[in-house]
């Protein structure tokens, strides 16, 4: 069996996503019920492993399904309302591997900093935190979640092992953060030790023996052994996920402290440590000068620009495009400016200049295309990298609802009002009014929220049409208010209503 990926049939159209990944080692199942989780477990049999919940109860999942010759990658996504934050969760699995690697991006949307959260991880039995990441043993067998700890953290708190990134406590605007783990399921005695994507170290004091559990075919490679005394050892390996390399280190002098595993040709396969190492470090470097965030040229000139003063924003704008670490972001609020004014030519390049010093925003590409497609100019390659980047973005769905692909296509955002108001405040500062409306009139369709209503109300009674307004305004009084606005274009429009 190579690599297999399906969604599992719905039982009606609007019932949320099932998601199946599998290889001959391990099954993962990608469910959007209940805030997203996802679960993975050995083929032939053992507890799984859970990332659950990705959100909160109640908001939309979207998921998404890429599939090739040696892997299959299946997404679940979402935004958090009240951060701005667009999280991702990936799982891929390799037609020749035994582990499944697991992915946690996080992009904050917003034009301010935002805190982001951590992809909660449940092993089947209590964790235990170690020199690779975190492992727990039951039943003979051993879950291991490997990562990298150059850019990652784990951290244990409430039965959970919380994967996040060595970065900043708040993620700066328009910016992407994301880490990894590698899901390990070892038959193999022993206490871990060490473990990366490809390897799992395990030491067994009682026999006296260290193993080497491999995800990955590894026939013949070298291994080599820095122990205390300071000297070094080396063997041949030859391991494969359903048997363990066997080595025994009674009469070697001194305890191993230190692996080395290299390829045939001479890669460094692994490379790391033994034992326990404290993890509590997470690396906080949010420029002091966030702390008066609104006094920044930056937030300044958005004030402004919503305010409608353009030329005064523009030019504070333009000022905060050298501000060390927010280029990006100013140059991408300029583009939002010169498309508010329709000079559709300057937005994309404005756009451009943005994705110069942060390539990875994929608001940044669908409104550099959307600003050519207005003068014809479309750009073949903006789309696809939108996609490729954040294959779940909601922008990037709507976008397919307003170019003709039905209703349908919006189906993934259930009930939850987030995605639309998302999507329409975006386009408000774009002064894209009509697709505005056609955003929000989908959502009053959709959803029972009175904040989507009401928004709708204001749209409708501008363009005179006081019977559906006078009906929107009606329905927001009997339905229930989601969260209370404060998005910019909520609190601006409800302020001169």
């Amino acid at each position: 069996m190579s690599v297999n990926a399906y969604q599992v049939p719905k039982e009606e159209p609007s019932a949320p996503a099932e998601l199946v990944c599998e290889n001959r080692y391990l099954r993962v199942n990608l469910s959007a019920r209940d805030g997203g989780s996802v679960q993975a477990s050995p083929r032939e049999g053992g507890e799984a492993a859970v990332a659950a919940p990705l959100s909160s109860p109640g908001r939309a999942v979207l998921s998404a399904l890429r599939e090739g010759e040696q892997e299959a990658r299946a997404f679940l996504g979402g935004v958090d309302g009240e951060t701005g934050i667009t999280w991702e969760a990936q799982a891929r699995v390799e037609s020749g591997s035994a582990a499944l690697l697991l992915s946690w991006k996080l992009f904050n949307r917003r034009m301010a900093p935002s805190p982001g959260a951590p992809l909660p991880l449940r092993l089947p039995a209590t964790a235990v935190a170690f020199a690779g990441g975190a492992f727990c043993s039951l039943d003979g067998s051993t879950v291991v979640a490997a990562l990298d700890q150059r850019v990652g953290v784990a951290t244990l708190r409430d039965g959970a092992v919380l994967i996040e990134a060595r970065s900043p406590a708040l993620l700066p605007p328009l910016r992407t953060r994301s880490v990894s783990c590698t899901l390990h399921f070892v038959s193999a005695p022993g206490v871990p030790v060490a473990a990366n994507r490809r390897f799992v170290v395990l030491q067994d004091e009682e026999e006296g023996k260290l193993r080497v559990h491999a995800a990955e075919e590894t026939p013949s490679a070298k291994v080599f052994l820095q122990l205390e005394s300071g000297e070094t050892v080396e063997a041949m390996l030859s391991a494969y996920p359903e048997r363990a390399a066997e080595y025994t280190l009674r009469g070697l002098g001194a305890p191993p402290k230190r692996i080395l595993i290299r390829s045939e040709e001479g890669e460094a396969l692994m490379d790391a440590p033994f034992g326990y190492r404290d993890h509590d470090e997470v690396w906080a470097t949010t420029p002091a000068e966030w702390e008066r965030w609104d006094e920044l040229p930056l937030a300044r000139g958005l004030r402004l620009l919503a305010e409608g003063s353009h030329s005064e924003a523009e030019r504070l704008l333009l000022a905060a495009t050298h501000a060390p670490g927010l280029e990006h972001a100013a140059w991408f609020a300029l583009g939002l400016a010169a498309m508010r004014s329709e000079r559709w030519l300057l937005a994309a390049a404005d756009f451009e200049e943005s994705l110069l010093y942060c390539g990875s925003n994929p608001l940044a590409w669908w409104l550099k295309n959307w600003s050519l497609r207005r003068i014809g100019e479309e750009d073949e390659h903006d789309l696809p990298n939108a996609h490729f980047l954040a294959p779940l973005e909601p922008c990037l769905r709507v976008e397919a609802f307003l170019s003709g692909g039905g209703e349908k296509v919006l189906q993934e955002f259930g009930a939850d009002p987030v995605p639309f108001l998302e999507v329409a405040d975006l386009l408000w500062w774009c002064g894209e009014e009509a697709e505005r409306q056609m955003v929000l009139a989908a959502g009053a369709e959709q959803t029972s929220d009175a904040l989507l209503h009401s928004l709708r109300a204001l749209g409708l009674r501008r363009q005179g049409m006081e019977m559906e307004a006078a009906e929107e305004e009606r329905k927001a009084a009997a339905a229930q208010m989601g969260a209370e606005p404060h998005r910019t274009s909520e609190l601006m429009e409800l302020q001169n209503a």
